[in-house]
C-alpha cells in the first residue's frame, strides 16, 4: 500500500526530486564522542526532539526522494517517537535509514527495529579496540558489536532481510593500524557494508592531529584500505571510502543539488555541515545556512525559490558558493 501510494502521489507531484533527505529527529545524544561538534560545543548545543507533528508534515513532501535517513547529529532512537516516524515513512512508500550508536539496542529495540520497516541501519565505529572506546566515551566499542548481533538474530527469528546494517567508520588519523581488524571483529555479525570517512569537520583546533590534513599522507592509506576492502569482500561485506585530496571534487559528496536537511526545528539546509545546532554567541553558530522553515512553506517552495535556487544554480555551473569554499568535504572523494 505504502508504494502505492508513494507512486500515486509522484505522478503529478512539485515536491523536489531528490536522491536522499536528511531529516534530524533529534540533537541529543548518549555519547561524548571527542571529535563531534556537540562534545566541544558545551552549553551551546540545543538538545531538542523534532515535533512529530512537524515530521508527519514533512513526510508526504519527500514523495520524489529516493532515500530518508532518519538521522543528523544526534542519536535518533532517543526520540520518544523514533519508531512510529518509521512506521510513517514506511506508510509513504519511502525508503528509509538511521545511524544509531548502538548503546540502546537491546533484544527488544532489535525487534521493534526489526518490525518497524527501518530499510538501512548504521552502526558507527572509531576502531577496533582501544581506539574506539578512547574517542566514542559513553557509546563503547562491545556495546556496538552486541547491537549488531541482536538485530541479526532478530532479523532471523523474524524471517526479515531488513534492516541491512551497515558500519559507519570514523578513521582518525594515528588509529589506522586498528583497520586490520575489522574483518575478524565483523565476522558473523551480519554486516552488508562498511562506510569509512576519515575526520572533515573539525569542530575544534585541538582535534587537527585526528584529521587527515595532507592529502599525501592520506593517499598512503589507500593501499591498506584497497586490502582491507578485498579482505571483507571475501566474507560478504562491501567496502567503501573516502579519502581527502590535493584538488576540490567537482561536485560536493553532500550532494548539494540533489539532497537537503531538515533539522530538529524544521530549518531546511543543504548538508549537515551547515546545520550544526549550536546557538551564539558561540563562533561555529555564524556557520548554520538555512534556506527557510518546512514548518512555514512546503518544500517545494524553499527548494525552488532563491536562496536555495541559487546556492544550487551556483553548484551546477562550477562554482560553488562562498559558503562552501572553505569545507574540507570539497576535498574528500
Amino acid at each position: 500500500m505504502g508504494l502505492l501510494k508513494r507512486f500515486l502521489s509522484t505522478m503529478f507531484s512539485q515536491d523536489p526530486n531528490l536522491d536522499w533527505a536528511q531529516i534530524e529527529v533529534t540533537t541529543r545524544c548518549n555519547a561524548r564522542c571527542v571529535y563531534c561538534p556537540r562534545t566541544q560545543a558545551g552549553d551551546a548545543w540545543r538538545d531538542m526532539d523534532m515535533d512529530f507533528g512537524l515530521f508527519a508534515r514533512i513526510v508526504p513532501q519527500l514523495s520524489r526522494t529516493d532515500h530518508v535517513h532518519l538521522q543528523s547529529w544526534g542519536e535518533p532512537l532517543l526520540h520518544p517517537r523514533f519508531f512510529d516516524m518509521v512506521r510513517l515513512a514506511a506508510e509513504h512508500g519511502l525508503s528509509t535509514g538511521a545511524t544509531s550508536n548502538g548503546v540502546l539496542i537491546d533484544a527488544a529495540v532489535a525487534e521493534e527495529i526489526v518490525r518497524s520497516g527501518l530499510g538501512i541501519l548504521g552502526l558507527s565505529l572509531a576502531g577496533t579496540g582501544p581506539g574506539h572506546d578512547a574517542a566514542r566515551p559513553g557509546a563503547p566499542l562491545a556495546r556496538a558489536l552486541a547491537a549488531m548481533r541482536e538485530v541479526t538474530a532478530a532479523k532471523a527469528r523474524l524471517r526479515s532481510a531488513t534492516p541491512a546494517l551497515h558500519v559507519a567508520y570514523m578513521l582518525l588519523r594515528g588509529a589506522e593500524d586498528e583497520l586490520d581488524g575489522l574483518p575478524d571483529l565483523l565476522e558473523g555479525a551480519g554486516v552488508a557494508a562498511v562506510v569509512v570517512n576519515t575526520l572533515d569537520h573539525v569542530a575544534d583546533p585541538s582535534l587537527m592531529d585526528s584529521a587527515f590534513s595532507d592529502p599525501v599522507e592520506a593517499a598512503r592509506v589507500r593501499p591498506r584500505l584497497d586490502d582491507l576492502a578485498a579482505r571483507l569482500h571475501a566474507r560478504g561485506t562491501l567496502l567503501h571510502y573516502r579519502l581527502p585530496r590535493p584538488s576540490p571534487a567537482a561536485i560536493c559528496p553532500e550532494n548539494p543539488c540533489r539532497a537537503l536537511v531538515v533539522d530538529a526545528a524544521g530549518g531546511v539546509s543543504p548538508c549537515v555541515y551547515a546545520a550544526v545546532p549550536i546557538a551564539p554567541p558561540h563562533p561555529a553558530a555564524s556557520r548554520r545556512l538555512s534556506f527557510g522553515n518546512a514548518a512555514e512553506l512546503p518544500l517545494s517552495v524553499i527548494w525552488e525559490r532563491s536562496p536555495q535556487a541559487a546556492f544550487r544554480a551556483a553548484w551546477e555551473a562550477g562554482a560553488p558558493p562562498e559558503r562552501c569554499l572553505s569545507c574540507r568535504k570539497r576535498f574528500v572523494a
